[in-house]
């Protein structure tokens, strides 16, 4: 009887085995073949990958060509020769020309020739680099068809033909080198002469391609957008529909899943019946640069990369036997070990169940009791707890309310219209600092209370609150239980029912402490002001005291300075004058610091140029830096804004201060200033001056510190160099304040370079008119040649640079050419022996720090540091219209009635001796009234007005004189002033005055005034 049952449960314990082996068995199977397409498909990737990389380049290497091929493009079309064989001017160096062309496309090597062809569509030039067209003399007529598509082209405007085999006439190159034509219109004085034909050679491009085979499986091909092969499958397919016309197929029937996808489709990757098929569509006119338009419909090229299917499929099959492999091991390893732990644990398990059968069925009424026990007891418990929490949450409501309600010293109230009752809060009497026990139900009777002063108003705006039903607010006093003044503010909302207002409920807060606060910040307030006006006041008056003998020291240093001296006392005076300067800029400095600190400096928004505001700057610090040796330019960048729009003045005094300190802590090399554009929006651009030196740097640690007020990088830096260490905060500060960022880059020993960063409103970049005249520059590689050849980019004037190599620059100079030759570090005999011998044959001009011609120099032209735009244009273009304009004006007549008002004895006699050199002869006034006497007696022309006078000061003369019927003519008013802080010049004119100059006198800036004010000659 027991036999039967064993043999079952042996077989169902088969079955459960195998059926669990054919399931491990399947998994292992799904397994392998979900990582085998896993593995592929990154395999695959990885191609993928690499093609885009490889087109990527290859891409990157026809745009730089291309670009290349556009830039001589232009470089040839400026050239003035090219123009004359058009014009059909005598040519007088056709051989150096051509000698030098040759020797430009031997160099290059992407050349296949070079064209000129007349507007006829006759050939006028022709040099060819192949040799194709050896001993052929005749030039050939392009077809009328051709000359149709050129009609069109404009100045700089380019053409570019499709890719094609190279040939002279009908006759083509062999072997066959792949071609394209780029052509581009030349003028001369507005008037199309013909066009410049460039044939590049593109077979570099295509040997590119071949290079990436050898070293990957991929097969790189390349075909135009119709499907012609440039480089086919096969060396024979290459421009088959030319060479074999009809015998070969192209690659729209090869590949015709390229020609499936989209036009508007320019990059794909799909799988084609050969493989892994990737292709990416380029246009030549797209890497063409400032160019205004295309006078051809460029369809472009494909460029393809094709994994071959086989390399696909070996690579499958490679994964699938390693993966048949590892699955083997697997099932061979776990499929017995397996079925042994199987069998164990069924018969554990069947073991197992018996026993717990029975335990299980003896504890199952005894759970279900227990259970419900439970759940009975934990629902009592859970709603007492609930209970308890909702106690202690209002509790800790009421608790917080109290705590609230004392630290905001507030009390809640409720008042019954009809029946004039008041509830309260608990805290009435704290906030009304009254005792508890004297306070009834009903609270304290507010008219007893309130102070007496603040009652009607009170019980005004009470009964008007509740007439009109509206919020009542009001801040008032009353008076405490110890008799003191408290303020309260008692704020409240009507309750309105069945349209009337039956009660008042708010509440009122005791800001006593806030009210006294704020009266104690109001008189700290004015206080402060007033310590600002003293302050201001104070600046002023010592502005005024200082300036006064300061103007004496510098006018007589500068009177002096011009008298026969002995070396000895030129250098005293020398000693005189930069003292006095120093003690000015430091003066300066602490007006401007105090300005910034006390929130008075304003700035204005004024059309300037950035050449002549870095000129003008550089010509500031350019007689310290020639007494040093030490070269200054400046750089900009070619898309620099023909005007911006911000505070000149500003700008420039920031750069000056950055100016400054490059020439102290420069002892030897160079200082560049330099323009950029790093932003650019609609009319508007932000801008970065950097000013670099050479000199001894900052240490990292001390970078951030130098923009600090009095801060220098090292103690000793005061008492080796000098200043008060106010500039450089001075500066950053200004530049914070227009918005701008201020930023420092150095290297300790190896120099420093300061930058600000700003934006501006902008007036879009005007190319001057492109020069005709031929410039050679011959100078040291470095940074001076760099900054100069971007000047002379600015200023459109196309040069060959010349690396500086003694009189062997002669050899290589071309003829009929300007020469700009920049001092170097040879010495000055030798660079005088060289611009004489230059000279003979070309117009010369030599940049140096030369002030004195030598008799050896007569037929050189100098042109002194730092170089101005102006004077670069001025060599190879007339004197424009409005630089004439610029020009100085004539001398003033000498005839001017000029009165000067001065009360200090010493400044009149430097402004009597002043007046004197310039050959004027004045009239002197010691104070206002003196000034308005003379004025009703003589007519004047100028009256020089100081401000600061006994009796009567300089603003009230000028008023009375406006206003003065006696004076028929009225003069023109110039402040003379000491008094240098902001804003004083607009006091002045609208004072009535006409114009402003501060004390100490600028010899340069008085004649200026006298020149725009007085009478011409």
């Amino acid at each position: 009887m027991h036999t039967r049952p064993q043999k079952t449960d042996i077989r169902t314990l088969a079955a459960r085995i195998w059926g669990t082996m054919a399931f491990l068995v399947l998994v292992v199977v799904a397994a392998s073949y979900f990582i085998f397409q896993s593995e592929l498909q990154n395999y695959i990737e990885k191609e993928q990958s690499k093609s885009e990389k490889n087109l990527s380049l290859i891409e990157q290497s026809l745009k730089e060509e291309v670009e290349l091929v556009t830039q001589d493009l232009e470089f040839f079309s400026r050239n003035p020769a090219y123009a004359d064989y058009l014009d059909q001017t005598e040519i007088q160096n056709d051989f150096v020309v051509r000698k030098t062309l040759q020797a430009y496309g031997e160099i290059r090597g992407t050349y296949h020739a070079v064209k000129l062809i007349d507007l006829r569509g006759k050939e006028q030039f022709s040099l060819d680099f192949t040799g194709l067209s050896k001993g052929k003399d005749s030039l050939y007529t392009l077809p009328p068809s051709q000359m149709q598509a050129l009609e069109q082209l404009r100045a700089r405007d380019i053409f570019i033909s499709p890719i094609q085999l190279y040939k002279q006439g009908e006759e083509v190159l062999i072997p066959p080198r792949p071609s394209a034509t780029f052509v581009t219109p030349i003028f001369r004085k507005g008037k199309k002469l013909g066009y410049l034909f460039l044939f590049f050679d593109f077979t570099k491009v295509l040997s590119k391609l071949k290079n990436l085979e050898d070293k990957t499986d991929t097969r790189f091909l390349m075909t135009d957008r119709d499907g012609q092969w440039l480089k086919g499958p096969d060396v024979y397919d290459n421009f088959s529909h030319i060479l074999t016309p009809g015998q070969a197929k192209n690659a729209q029937q090869v590949y015709p899943e390229i020609w499936q996808k989209e036009e508007s489709l320019n990059e794909a990757y799909l799988n084609a019946n050969k493989g892994l098929l990737g292709f990416k569509h380029i246009a030549l006119s797209s890497y063409i640069l400032n160019i205004n338009r295309r006078t051809f419909e460029d369809k472009g090229y494909y460029l393809i990369a094709l994994v071959p299917k086989k390399a696909l499929v070996k690579e499958a099959r490679s994964l699938l036997l390693l993966l048949l492999v590892y699955a083997g091991l697997v099932l061979l390893i776990v499929l017995p070990a397996f079925t042994l732990l199987f069998i164990r644990i069924r018969k554990s398990q069947s073991l197992l169940a018996r026993q717990s059968k029975s335990l299980a069925e003896q504890n199952l009424e005894l759970s279900q009791s227990k259970q419900k026990l439970e759940d009975s007891l934990k629902a009592i418990e859970g709603a007492t707890k609930e209970r308890e929490g909702y106690l202690k949450k209002l509790e800790k409501s009421e608790q917080d309310l109290q705590l609230a309600q004392k630290i905001a010293q507030l009390t809640y109230y409720s008042r019954d219209i009809a029946h004039e009752v008041t509830e309260w809060s608990k805290n009435m009497a704290e906030v009304f600092k009254l005792d508890e026990k004297n306070v009834s139900v009903q609270g304290p009777r507010l008219k007893k209370l309130i102070h007496p002063e603040d009652y009607l108003k009170y019980q005004r705006k009470w009964n008007e609150a509740i007439r009109e039903r509206k919020a009542f607010s009001m801040v008032y006093r009353i008076y405490s239980q110890s008799g003191g003044v408290e303020y309260l503010q008692d704020t409240a909302q009507p309750v309105v029912i069945n349209n009337r207002t039956r009660y008042m409920q708010g509440t009122i807060q005791n800001i006593t402490e806030r009210y006294k606060n704020e009266q104690a910040l109001r008189e700290a307030k004015e206080k402060a002001e007033s310590a600002a006006q003293a302050k201001s006041d104070f600046l002023a008056t010592m502005s005024h005291e200082i300036r006064t003998p300061l103007n004496a020291v510098l006018g007589m240093a500068n009177l002096l300075k011009i008298t026969p001296l002995n070396d000895r006392q030129r250098d005293f005076v020398q000693t005189i004058e930069a003292s006095g300067d120093t003690l000015l800029s430091v003066i300066n400095d602490i007006l401007d610091f105090s300005k910034i600190e006390s929130g008075r400096m304003s700035f204005e928004e004024e059309w300037f140029e950035v050449n002549q505001l870095l000129e003008e700057s550089l010509q500031v610090v350019a007689i310290g830096a020639e007494s040093k040796k030490l070269r200054v330019f400046y750089e900009l960048d070619r898309d620099l804004p023909e005007q911006i729009k911000g505070d000149e003045a500003r700008i420039r005094q920031c750069l000056i201060n950055f100016l400054n300190n490059a020439v102290k802590f420069t002892q030897k090399g160079h200082i560049l200033i330099k323009a950029s554009v790093v932003k650019e929006a609609t009319n508007r651009v932000t801008l970065r001056f950097t000013v670099q030196d050479t000199g001894i740097g900052i240490p990292e640690k001390k970078q951030q510190d130098v923009f600090n007020a009095f801060e220098q990088a090292d103690n000793s830096t005061s008492r080796i160099y000098g200043g008060t260490g106010l500039g450089l905060s001075i500066t950053k500060r200004m530049v914070t304040a227009m918005g701008g960022e201020i930023g420092v880059e150095s290297k300790e020993g190896k120099g420093s370079s300061f930058f600000i960063e700003l934006d501006f409103a902008s007036k879009p970049p005007s190319r001057p008119p492109l020069s005709i005249k031929p410039l050679s520059l011959i100078a040291e590689q470095g940074e001076e040649a760099k900054a100069l050849r971007s000047l002379l980019v600015t200023a459109n004037i196309p040069h060959q640079f010349i690396s500086f190599q003694g009189k062997q620059a002669l050899a290589v100079l071309p003829e009929h050419t300007i020469v700009l030759l920049l001092s170097t570090s040879a010495s000055r005999h030798e660079m005088a022996n060289l611009a004489t011998a230059l000279a003979k044959d070309h117009e010369v001009h030599l940049i140096s720090n030369v002030h004195r011609k030598s008799p050896a120099l007569a037929k050189v032209n100098i042109i002194n540091r730092p170089v101005k735009l102006s004077r670069l244009r001025s060599i190879t273009y007339p004197l424009p219209k409005a630089e004439k304009e610029n020009m100085p004006l004539a001398h003033t007549s000498k005839d001017l009635k000029i009165l000067v008002a001065e009360d200090n004895p010493v400044n009149q006699k430097l402004i009597l001796l002043i007046f004197q050199q310039l050959g004027y002869q004045v009239d002197m006034a010691k104070n206002g009234l003196e000034a308005i006497s003379k004025c009703e007696e003589k007519t004047y022309d100028l009256v020089f007005m100081d401000i600061q006078m006994p009796e009567m000061d300089g603003i009230e003369a000028t008023a009375y004189i406006r206003n003065s019927r006696k004076i028929k003519v009225q003069p023109i008013i110039i402040a003379l002033t000491a008094n240098a802080m902001q804003g004083q010049k607009e006091v002045y004119l609208k004072a009535g005055m006409d114009d402003y100059i501060a004390k100490p006198v600028d010899f340069d800036e008085l004649t200026a005034l006298i020149e725009k004010h007085g009478k011409t000659e």
